[in-house]
């Protein structure tokens, strides 16, 4: 358990190297335990991380009411400076967290291209770099082919996963946007796709808006993820 709770805080702080990422993601996929495992030691994190914050600014705030009668420039200085520090950790634990949920649900959607066995060179090409989470090639890839061919739902759902992983996100928006008329066989998989997009641009007012609207559909895909991202998007800490 040990062994188990250091490597899920190596992942957590995003110490390992990317083919021991992959790997150990890919345990996550597999092993529902170890998925509930690392979403609870990533909460805790954060909750320490938040008590800290908070004993020190008790501290500060103790220090400076003892000194009251006396308040130096220093310490107005000193004031002035930990409100920025404060407005900077609400905004910075705010944008975490969101992205920290973008990173906990995210999940790439699996090859339904190269496993049917019809894929033409550049799809495949695009596939691979997929396939083994180089996502910068397979995004450049991607638009590649988007540029020269009209975009399948398949390769278009691709790219935007591909941007997403990148963290260009706001490019991925833009490109489900332009495309949103596009008839569509995948449209349970576009939706969740465009709330784990609306996550990773830090957009966590719109993510639960659209996960919402997602609920009351009768779709299947993500369902139960769907239902308890819901509840961490209205957990206290965040």
């Amino acid at each position: 358990m040990e062994d188990l709770t250091e490597r899920i805080d190596l992942y957590l702080k995003n110490q390992l190297s990317n083919e021991e990422k992959i790997e150990f993601e890919d345990l996550i996929l597999k092993n529902d335990d170890l998925a509930a495992e690392v979403k609870l030691q990533r909460k805790i994190t954060e909750l320490l991380e938040a008590d800290a914050w908070l004993q020190t600014k008790n501290k500060v705030t103790a220090m400076n009411k003892k000194r009251v009668g006396s308040l130096s420039t220093f310490l107005k200085i000193a004031a002035v400076f930990i409100g920025l520090v404060v407005s900077s950790y609400l905004f910075i634990n705010y944008q975490y967290s969101n992205f920290a949920l973008y990173s906990e649900y995210a999940t790439p959607y699996p090859d339904r291209i190269t496993t049917m066995g019809d894929a033409d060179k550049e799809v495949a090409t695009a596939m691979k770099f997929y396939n083994k989470r180089e996502y910068k090639q397979a995004a450049q890839t991607f638009k590649m082919l988007r540029e020269t061919n009209a975009p399948s739902e398949e390769t278009l759902l691709y790219e935007v996963i591909s941007l997403t992983e990148i963290k260009q996100a706001e490019k991925a928006s833009n490109l489900l946007k332009e495309y949103i008329d596009l008839p569509n066989r995948l449209e349970e998989a576009f939706t969740w796709q465009e709330i784990m997009v609306s996550l990773a641009k830090n957009d966590g007012e719109e993510a639960y808006q659209l996960l919402e609207a997602y609920l009351e559909t009768d779709y299947q895909y993500k369902r139960q993820k769907a239902q308890t991202l819901k509840a961490d998007l209205e957990s206290f800490w965040r």
